[in-house]
């Protein structure tokens, strides 16, 4: 008894290499159905982790840029601070120039006075 046959109705198989095609293509389904199964549930869980981590991303983004605003604000309020140091830094050499010259006026009067002490 042969497997496959040609007659005049096509090509017949026989019943045990039918069977053994039919349970072939039965058990490749069922393995190709289930690593199907196995791999959506693994994009879903991927999909997940993604979501995650962009919505994470995004909560960086957000801090980086909060902290961009910050540093450009204390920037500016430092280069304020240091304008007015310098005006205040000129302010004191103003001041100690002032001073030095009312200490070299108060000399030059004391000076004088005890010159005029001095000659009878």
């Amino acid at each position: 008894m042969t497997l496959i046959e040609n007659s005049d109705r096509g090509i017949t198989l026989s019943k045990p290499l039918a069977w053994v095609m039919l349970i072939g293509l039965l058990t490749a389904g069922i393995s190709f159905g289930t690593t199907m199964g196995a791999l959506t549930g693994q994009i879903s869980v991927l999909q997940a982790q993604l979501q995650g981590t962009a919505a994470t991303l995004t909560e960086v983004r957000a801090g980086l840029d909060q902290s961009r605003q910050e540093r450009e604000r204390l920037a500016a309020r430092i280069g304020t601070i240091e304008r007015n140091e310098a005006r205040v830094d000129q302010r004191l050499a103003n001041i100690e120039a002032g001073v030095a010259r009312s200490e070299a006026g108060v000399s030059r009067l004391l000076s004088y006075f005890d010159q005029e002490r001095v000659r009878p």
